[in-house]
């Protein structure tokens, strides 16, 4: 039952990841729809793996049927395809507090980078 939970947690952030990036390419100029700069694209495709990974190594795959597991796999594959999409429409950083925000960024996607290098 907790792999279930799990799955089902894991496959609800990867969707809302994937909705927020598919918002981007379709609305780029209103503000506050889809990402803001390529950080913020980055540290989601990069959150999206970890959590598949994080999945993966905490349910036991003969729990979940593996079509759940390609549902996730391709969820993260169109995110990061969305991704490339607007990547050149998107500024680096967006922020009026530019340090502070590549720090936030960097720090993100370090920690998502090491926890799947771990867990492989």
């Amino acid at each position: 039952m907790i792999a279930w939970i799990l799955i089902a947690v894991v496959l609800i952030l990867i969707g809302a990841s994937t909705v927020q990036l598919a918002r981007t390419n379709r609305t780029a100029t209103r503000k506050g729809s889809g990402v803001r700069d390529r950080g913020e694209a980055l540290t989601s495709i990069t959150a999206d793996i970890a959590l598949l990974v994080v999945a993966r190594a905490m349910v036991d795959w003969t729990d979940v049927p593996w079509l759940l597991w390609l549902v996730g796999l391709a969820m993260t594959a169109a995110a990061v395809l969305l991704a490339g999409l607007a990547w050149s429409r998107l500024p680096w950083i967006s922020s009026r507090r530019r340090s502070l925000r590549l720090a936030s960024v960097t720090t993100q996607v370090a920690v998502a980078v090491a926890l799947t290098a771990v867990l492989l």
